[in-house]
C-alpha cells in the first residue's frame, strides 16, 4: 500500500457512492408518478403521461452519469494498484 494508493483508493470509494446515489436520485418521485396501487386515484392525463416520460429520459441519463462515475472509479482502482506497485 501506498499514501498514493490509499488517497487513490478513497477516491474510488467516493465514486462508487457517488453513482449509486446518481441512480437512485430519481426512484421516489418516478414511484409516485407511476403508483399503480392507488387505481382510480392514480394521476392520469396528458400532463400525467408527459411528465411520466420526462422523468423516463432523466433517469436514462442519470443511469449514463453514473455508469461514467463507474467507469472513473475502476480506472481510479487500478491507478490505486499501479501506485501500489511502484513504491515497492
Amino acid at each position: 500500500m501506498s499514501a498514493k494508493g490509499d488517497k487513490l483508493r478513497t477516491e474510488q470509494s467516493g465514486l462508487t457512492q457517488l453513482a449509486k446515489d446518481v441512480r437512485g436520485l430519481l426512484d421516489s418521485t418516478i414511484a409516485v408518478a407511476e403508483d399503480r396501487a392507488a387505481g382510480d386515484n392514480r394521476w392520469s392525463g396528458p400532463q400525467a403521461e408527459r411528465i411520466r416520460g420526462e422523468l423516463s429520459v432523466w433517469k436514462g441519463k442519470a443511469h449514463t452519469m453514473a455508469d461514467q462515475l463507474d467507469t472513473e472509479a475502476t480506472q481510479r482502482g487500478k491507478d490505486a494498484t499501479t501506485a501500489d506497485g511502484e513504491t515497492g
